[in-house]
C-alpha cells in the first residue's frame, strides 16, 4: 500500500499499461475475434483477424490456433477430415486496403508480462485496476508462458512437412498446411507460415527477421528455416534484419517460400483448394494434389510462363540480392560477429551495401547479435528436427525476455529486449536510440553467451506432442527433442558456417 503511494510507483504502473499496447477491456464493447477458426469445404481455415495491429499474435490467438490445429490433426483418418488447413490474414481496412498476414508476435504485450514478472520478482506489487488482467489477456502470466504456446503452434504446423520416414510407424501423414503469405510475415508471422509445408508469396509478400533491433533473436523455427537457406544467406537476414519482397522472397529458395501466386489469383486458389478442385493427375494423396494446384497457379503467375527457380543460386537476374550473393558469402561466414563487423568495416568504402549491412548491424543489439550468430550454426547441427531446434530457441526466449528466473539467478540478462521494445513501440521511446547493455560484441564474455544456450531446470523445458490419428491408440505420443550439443562437437571449429568458433 505505501508502495502504490509513491508518485514513481504509479508513474511506473501507467508506463506497463502504455506499453502492454491496448486498453483493458470494457464489458459492454464487444470487440471482433482475433482468429477466426471454420471449415469451408475440405479445409480447416484459420484467419489472423487483428488487422489494426498488423495481425500481431497474442497468447489467446495462439492457443485458440493450436487447440484448432490439433483437432484437425488428430481427426485426420476420419471420414469427415480435413483434407488440408489454410491460414492467411484479414486485409486491413481503408483507402489502400493494404494486405497483412501478421507482423510478429504482440511484443508489447511479451514486454509488458516482462515488466510485471519482474517487479513481482523484487516483491514490487503494482496491483493497479485492470492491469494484471490486461497483462494475463496478452501474454499470459509471464513470457515463458506465450513462448511455450507459440513454439508448441510453430511444432504442430511443422508437422505438416513430415514425411512417413519421420513419423512413428504405423502413423499417417499429417495434412497439407498452406500458408498465403500476402503482406507482411516477419518474427512470429513467419512462425506461423514458414514452418508448414507449402508457403505462398505475392507480390505484396514482405519478409524480415528484424528481431536483433529489439534485442531478441529468429526465433519460431528461424534456426532451422534460416539455416537451410543457400549460403551463409540466413545467417545475414537474422544478422541485419534485411527484407526481402515479392518475388525476392520466392527466389530465395524453397527454405521460406515454396510458391509464388500474383494476389489477384488468391481468392480463386483458395476456392479451389477448400472444395477440391484436383487438376488431373495430381496424384492419390493431399500433398501431392496441393502442390499440383500450387504449381499450376505459380505457371500462371509468372511473367515469362516459366516456373520460378527454386535456388538462389539459379534464380532470375532480377532478384535483388543476385549481384550480392558472393560478397553476403564472403562476410557472413567469418566465424565471430566482430570478425563479421570488420569484414564489413574494410568493404564499407567501396560497397555501399557492405555499408548498408554495417550500419544495421551496428545498431542491433551486441547480445542479440552473438546469441543469433550461434543459434543459427549451433542449429544447423540439430539435423532436421524442428523440435530440437524449438526447444533450443525456447530456452533463448525466456532467458533474453524473462532474465534467469528459472536458474534462480534472478535478473542476471541485458535488458536489451524491454530497451528495444522501449525505443522501437513505446511513444516516449521513439527518436530515442537504444541503450545496449552491453554497449559492444566485445564486452560479452563466452561464458555470458553460452548460459543463454544451457538446459534449463527439470521440469521447465519445452516438450511436444504428436496428435495420434486415431488408429494406433492413445490421444497424443510425446516427443524426446533433446537439442544439446556435445562438448567435443563445441570445440569443431571447421571453415565458419558449422562452428561456433569459441570467438564472438
Amino acid at each position: 500500500r505505501s508502495l502504490l503511494s509513491r508518485p514513481s510507483a504509479i508513474r511506473r504502473c501507467r508506463a506497463l499499461q502504455m506499453t502492454s499496447g491496448s486498453t483493458p477491456a470494457s464489458p459492454a464493447a464487444e470487440s471482433p475475434p482475433p482468429v477466426l477458426i471454420s471449415r469451408q469445404g475440405r479445409a480447416g481455415l484459420i484467419q489472423l483477424n487483428r488487422p489494426r495491429a498488423l495481425n500481431a499474435l497474442t497468447l489467446p490467438m495462439l492457443t485458440e490456433t493450436l487447440q484448432a490445429l490439433h483437432r484437425w490433426q488428430s481427426g485426420r483418418c476420419r471420414p469427415d477430415a480435413v483434407d488440408l488447413i489454410i491460414i492467411k490474414g484479414c486485409t486491413r481496412s481503408g483507402s489502400t486496403r493494404r494486405p497483412v498476414f501478421c507482423a510478429g508476435g504482440d511484443v508489447r504485450a511479451v514486454a509488458a508480462a516482462a515488466r510485471l514478472s519482474r517487479s513481482r520478482r523484487r516483491q514490487l506489487h503494482l496491483a493497479t485496476a485492470g492491469l494484471d488482467q490486461q497483462v494475463d489477456n496478452n501474454c499470459g502470466s509471464n513470457p515463458s508462458e506465450f513462448f511455450r504456446v507459440e513454439f508448441q503452434l510453430n511444432h504442430a504446423i511443422g508437422l505438416s512437412a513430415l514425411n512417413l520416414s519421420q513419423l512413428p510407424p504405423g502413423w499417417s501423414p499429417y495434412q497439407p498446411f498452406v500458408a498465403l503469405m500476402d503482406g507482411i510475415v516477419m518474427g512470429g508471422g513467419a512462425g506461423v507460415s514458414v514452418n508448414g509445408s507449402h508457403r505462398v508469396a505475392t507480390e505484396h509478400t514482405l519478409f524480415a527477421m528484424p528481431e536483433a533491433a529489439i534485442g531478441f533473436f529468429p526465433d519460431v523455427g528461424g534456426g532451422h528455416f534460416l539455416g537451410r537457406l543457400p549460403g551463409e544467406l540466413g545467417t545475414f537476414l537474422a544478422l541485419t534484419g534485411h527484407r526481402l519482397a515479392g518475388r525476392d522472397v520466392r527466389a530465395c529458395g524453397i527454405a521460406i517460400a515454396t510458391h509464388f501466386v500474383r494476389s489477384d489469383l488468391l481468392s480463386e486458389l483458395e476456392d479451389r483448394l477448400c472444395h477440391g478442385c484436383w487438376p488431373s493427375g495430381s496424384g492419390p494423396d493431399s500433398h501431392s494434389r496441393v502442390s499440383a494446384i500450387l504449381d499450376e497457379f505459380e505457371s500462371r503467375s509468372s511473367d515469362s510462363g516459366s516456373r520460378s527457380s527454386s535456388s538462389a543460386r539459379d534464380s532470375a537476374a532480377g532478384w535483388s540480392l543476385s549481384p550480392h550473393l558472393a560478397e553476403i558469402d564472403a562476410h557472413f561466414s567469418r566465424c565471430s560477429v566482430s570478425e563479421i563487423l570488420s569484414s564489413l568495416a574494410a568493404a564499407a568504402p567501396s560497397s555501399q551495401f557492405a555499408a548498408n549491412q554495417l550500419s544495421a548491424m551496428r545498431a542491433a543489439s551486441p547480445t542479440s547479435l552473438a546469441v543469433s550468430l550461434r543459434q543459427i550454426r549451433r542449429c544447423r547441427r540439430l539435423g532436421d528436427s524442428l523440435a530440437r531446434v524449438l526447444r533450443l530457441e525456447y530456452r533463448l526466449a525466456v532467458r533474453l525476455v524473462d532474465g534467469n528466473e528459472q536458474d534462480g539467478e534472478g535478473d542476471g540478462d541485458s535488458g536489451d529486449f524491454l530497451e528495444g521494445v522501449r525505443a522501437a513501440l513505446d511513444d516516449k521511446g521513439r527518436g530515442q536510440p537504444p541503450k545496449w547493455r552491453p554497449a559492444s560484441v566485445a564486452e560479452i564474455t563466452e561464458a555470458q553467451l553460452e548460459k543463454y544456450f544451457r538446459p534449463l531446470p527439470p521440469g521447465q523445458e519445452l516438450t511436444f506432442a504428436l496428435p495420434s490419428d486415431g488408429l494406433c491408440g492413445g490421444d497424443a505420443l510425446e516427443i524426446d527433442a533433446d537439442c544439446d550439443i556435445a562438448p567435443a562437437e563445441q570445440q569443431l571449429l571447421g571453415d565458419g558456417r558449422g562452428a561456433d568458433g569459441g570467438r564472438l
